[in-house]
């Protein structure tokens, strides 16, 4: 279903970057500064300092631009990473996430992030991946996707007919409403959901019609198969 975005004024939600980010961005400054130290210490060398510097103004520059980017986001919305290593955008309001198409390299262990091989060049790997991510998803065409995932499901929900399924999609056409303008789009849910209800009854007595039909054919095929064998006989 296309959503209808509603042109109004409504500005900034406060969008951020999840703990987990900041977790794999932390782990690797640490492993790689630490990988330098011992390097330096085993040469019996004086490390250099601006290589450290480096490290760190790395994940404060990606950090800022990733924190830039969320703002505009919903304030439920937010950047994250999994323990597979997979970037998303998540709403937990709408419990709905959009997985990058383009995901960083990072080391593995049994398909788990192996935090402890982290290091400075996976900054650049998310940095990438983000990247790619930021300049073909706008923050508020990101946001009224991950509605339209959730909306598509009540939608198809709607076609449940027993009892349970219509209590449940009474309620998510109010939650629809009332999430609507948050997301910057359309209302009217509770009267389109009540038509993809009225279809599929629509559709529900027209296959009872058709059962019977090809009902009243099976049994005329049937008495005529009868008929003709005792004719035989």
């Amino acid at each position: 279903m296309q959503i209808q975005n509603v042109n109004n004024s409504q500005t900034a939600f406060n969008g951020y970057v999840g703990e987990n980010v900041k977790t794999v961005l932390n782990k690797a400054v640490k492993n790689s500064i630490s990988e330098l130290v011992h390097e330096a210490n085993a040469k019996k060398e004086v490390v250099e300092g601006y290589k450290l510097i480096n490290i760190t103004n790395k994940r404060t520059k990606l950090l800022k631009k990733l924190k830039n980017y969320m703002e505009p986001f919903h304030q439920d919305s937010y950047m994250d990473i999994d323990n597979c290593g997979s970037l998303f955008i998540k709403n937990d309001k709408l419990n709905r996430r959009l997985f990058f198409r383009h995901q960083p390299d990072l080391p593995k262990e049994y398909f788990n992030i192996n935090y402890e091989k982290l290091e400075e060049k996976h900054i650049d790997s998310i940095d990438e991946a983000t990247d790619v991510f930021i300049r073909t998803h706008k923050p508020e065409a990101t946001d009224t996707l991950l509605f339209d995932l959730y909306a598509r499901n009540r939608l198809e929900d709607a076609k449940k007919l027993s009892l349970f399924g219509r209590i449940k999609t009474f309620f998510a056409a109010r939650k629809l409403d009332k999430l609507a303008p948050e997301f910057n789009v359309e209302g009217g849910w509770k009267n389109k959901l009540k038509e993809v209800q009225i279809d599929a009854k629509k559709e529900q007595a027209l296959k009872k019609i058709i059962n019977k039909i090809d009902k009243k054919e099976k049994q005329k095929i049937i008495k005529n198969n009868n008929k003709m064998a005792e004719n035989i006989f």
